[in-house]
C-alpha cells in the first residue's frame, strides 16, 4: 500500500481521480495546453511551496490511464520544467490521496510561473461512477 492511499483504491480508480483533478470536469476531456505532472507524489502538498516531501512513485499504469483519459498533452516527468514565464506549461504535483467510500481528498499543487501557483487539498466525489471535484478543504496557498 502506498503512503496516504487507502487500501481500497485500485490503479484504475486512482487514474480516474487524477484525471478528474487535472480536468476538473465530470467527463474527462482532452487537455488543450501542455501540462507536466511530476511522476512522484509529495506528501507535504499543499502546505506551501518549497517544503521538503517524501516521494512515492505514481505507477506507470496510472500515468498511462491519465494520458488515455486526457490526451497526450499531459506528460509525466521525474523533473518537470520549472515554469519561468507566461506561456510555459503548467506543472502539477500531487500529494496524498485518501479515499473513503464515494469521497476522496487529494493534495495538489499547480505551478504556472516563477512566483505564481497554488496548492490545496481537493475534495472529489464519485457520482454515477465518475469522479468529480466538488470542493477543497484545509490549508491553501497562493502566490
Amino acid at each position: 500500500m502506498m503512503p496516504g492511499t487507502s487500501m481500497a483504491v485500485t490503479s484504475s480508480e486512482r487514474g480516474a481521480i487524477y484525471a478528474a483533478a487535472i480536468g476538473g470536469g465530470r467527463t474527462p476531456e482532452p487537455v488543450r495546453a501542455q501540462i507536466f505532472v511530476r511522476d512522484h507524489t509529495c506528501g507535504s502538498v499543499p502546505l506551501h511551496p518549497g517544503v521538503p516531501c517524501s516521494d512515492t512513485p505514481i505507477p506507470v499504469y496510472v500515468q498511462r490511464l491519465v494520458r488515455k483519459l486526457l490526451g497526450t498533452r499531459v506528460q509525466f516527468s521525474d523533473h518537470p520544467p520549472n515554469p519561468s514565464g507566461s506561456g510555459d506549461p503548467t506543472v502539477i504535483v500531487f500529494g496524498d490521496l485518501r479515499v473513503t467510500g464515494h469521497r476522496a481528498t487529494l493534495g495538489m499543487e499547480l505551478l504556472c510561473g516563477p512566483l505564481r501557483g497554488n496548492g490545496r487539498t481537493l475534495v472529489l466525489t464519485r457520482r454515477a461512477g465518475q469522479w468529480q471535484v466538488t470542493g477543497s478543504t484545509g490549508p491553501e496557498w497562493i502566490s
